[in-house]
């Protein structure tokens, strides 16, 4: 059984850290890669606290690159694409965040459905206009709380 340092580990760590993966799913590659329960979830929710301080971090920047970009170049078309998707994005995580402010992102980011997570919660908070400070509080309770929800429910694990 590989141990908590190894390259499984490392592996898993990088999956927490994809879009669509994020640490909810690379949870599940930990355990069928041999890691214990408990050193995936480990894993996981460290990939969740990563991305809840680098991507509010990184987000500002990112958008004004694609905004430039999608007005010209070669990456033109890709920028266009980022940037529909942060607006669909935003509009969905708006029903959220407009009703129930920080709750409203930690339920969005926490719920395990598709398009749906701490990736597009940090966008659509980001461009909601919500302060760092509050996105990264939302991306981590919210990240965590899904890690959670699906160690008790995919997997079969209690309390």
């Amino acid at each position: 059984m590989p141990s908590c340092i190894s390259t499984e580990a490392l592996l898993v760590y990088a999956l927490s850290l994809l879009p669509t993966i994020e640490g909810r799913y690379a949870l599940v590659f930990g355990i069928r890669m041999g890691l214990t329960t408990g050193c995936a979830i480990a894993i996981a929710i460290l990939g969740v606290l990563t991305l809840s301080i680098v991507l509010p971090a990184i987000l500002p920047l990112a958008h004004r690159i694609a905004e430039r970009l999608a007005r010209q170049g070669p990456l033109s078309r890709i920028a266009r694409k980022y940037l529909e998707y942060s607006e669909r994005a935003r509009h969905r995580a708006s029903r959220y965040t407009d009703k129930y402010g920080l709750l409203g992102l930690v339920i969005f980011v926490a719920i395990p459905l598709p398009a749906t997570g701490i990736w597009t919660g940090a966008i659509a908070a980001f461009l909601l206009g919500m302060s760092p400070e509050k996105i990264r509080a939302g991306l981590l309770v919210g990240g965590v709380i899904s890690v959670v929800i699906l160690a008790l429910t995919s997997l079969g694990l209690s309390l």
